[in-house]
């Protein structure tokens, strides 16, 4: 059992044609492609790793007419006041939008035009962003970025005849809301690898999951806790107060000094706090494992570099050697972007809406620009079997009963030496360097 230091919120077919469904599924999820027969649309067929950002957007080189009319998704991210999850996320989105309409020849040659709606402080702010996109004629449909507070009631208000996409889910209602493709996975099924890696790399026995305890932290605090118990862990979750500077006593109180490792998740402001602390109490930064939101340009600015620490990524953006990510490093030097090379937020919104655009683009090149609609952009995305671009491999929406918008649950852990950043989830039963959930915590465990 783990203390907790704090409570908190927390289809029948005959033999043949089964086989030939496997068969049919097999060859799809080697191509890494997806047949949406319901849809009537084909989206592209690739193969992981993306390098090429014009075909994963099933695009044409080239810029989009700005004569024509622009296709509308909707933008809402916690900013502009006191709940930050990933600020960035906005920049991303709107980096991605921009080379898209510059480059990719926007959707069917139409501007893709990104309607902001910011939630800056509460939940309720989110009906007036739900009202805005639901009265905006045209809207195909809506994107999240770090949405921690403000998506539930923002969700009531357009779901279900708004498809909304999430690169990563912070929020539980968004778990289980209808016509929701959270690309990266949900904030629990992600933070189950973290178990899996503290285990069979670190060979913990006891973890800290270390938090600000606010809106959008809590939940993968409990999901570490629960990963590292599945995997025999003596585990305790520390919530921090999120308005505090000094964390030393708090954590000195916790014991985290004792503990095999600790795992981080918070704002850049408490990342910086948090590792001033543990210097302060002496604890190696190899017994740390830190969210990749410690990775925010910020953090660097704060403390003159990264930490030396073990940090996790559900994207593929820290490992620069990889053709991919070479890609993305020299899309963002284009734009002068080269700060948010690291920044997990800005990669997961830029890689969202280019996916948004695959399913947009698919449907206005084989149906036509005039079938483009949110019911036809949700048939297109219901079929969607992946890749994500500069992100998990496997993709599989709908593989958690329980949590049927989840569409990944791998995570990449990588140690940062104060330089570079080496993959270090590589392990003999997983050479890929994606860490899964513990085997019990798996779809059809149990």
């Amino acid at each position: 059992m783990h203390a907790v230091v704090k409570a908190r919120r927390f289809r029948r077919a005959a033999v043949l044609l089964a086989a030939l469904a496997a068969v049919s599924a097999l060859a799809f999820a080697e191509s890494g492609g997806a047949s949406a027969a319901s849809s009537g649309v084909t989206l592209p067929h690739l193969k992981f790793p993306i390098t090429n950002f014009v075909s994963y957007t099933d695009g044409s080189s080239g810029a989009a007419n700005p004569k024509l009319s622009p296709v509308l998704v909707g933008w809402s991210n916690n900013q502009g006041g006191q709940v930050l999850v990933g600020p960035t996320a906005t920049q991303g989105a709107a980096l991605a939008a921009e080379w898209i309409n510059q480059h990719a020849d926007g959707i069917d040659g139409h501007p893709l035009k990104l309607v902001d709606c910011e939630i800056p402080n509460t939940e309720a702010e989110g009906t007036t962003c739900g009202d805005k996109f639901a009265a905006t004629k045209g809207l195909e449909a809506i994107a999240f970025g770090g949405l921690a507070v403000g998506a539930d009631t923002l969700e009531a208000v357009v779901s279900p005849k708004i498809p909304i996409f999430i690169g990563v889910s912070v929020s539980p209602s968004d778990d289980t809301n209808p016509n929701t493709y959270m690309f990266g996975g949900g904030s629990t099924q992600i933070s189950w690898p973290y178990g899996t890696f503290e285990k069979t790399v670190l060979h913990a026995t006891t973890a800290a999951s270390v938090f600000p305890d606010e809106a959008g932290y809590t939940g993968p605090a409990a999901a570490e806790v629960q990963a590292d118990e599945a995997e025999g862990i003596t585990a305790t979750t520390v919530g921090l107060d999120p308005n505090a500077t000094d964390y030393v006593g708090a954590l000195e109180a916790a014991g985290v000094s004792k503990d095999s490792v600790l795992s981080l998740n918070g704002t850049p402001a408490a990342c910086v706090e948090v590792a001033n602390a543990l210097k302060t109490l002496g604890v190696p930064g190899t017994h740390v494992v830190a969210s990749p939101l410690c990775l925010a340009a910020a953090v660097k600015q704060a403390l003159g570099n990264y930490p030396d620490w073990y940090y996790s990524s559900a994207q593929d953006n820290l490992a620069a050697g990889r053709p991919e990510v070479k890609a993305y490093y020299k899309l963002l030097a284009s734009y002068g972007q080269s700060a948010s090379d690291q920044d997990p937020w800005y990669c997961t919104a830029f890689s969202e809406i280019l996916t948004a655009a695959q399913f947009m683009n698919s449907i206005a090149k084989q149906k036509g620009f005039a079938a483009l609609s949110p019911s036809a952009v949700n048939s297109a995305a219901k079929e969607w079997r992946g890749p994500f671009v500069l992100g998990q491999p496997k993709i599989d929406c709908g593989e958690y009963a329980k949590v049927p918008a989840s569409c990944s649950d791998q995570q990449a852990f990588y140690y940062y030496n104060g330089t570079t950043f080496k993959l270090a989830s590589v392990t003999k039963s997983d050479p890929s360097g994606w860490a899964q959930p513990p085997p019990s915590l798996l779809p059809g465990a149990g």
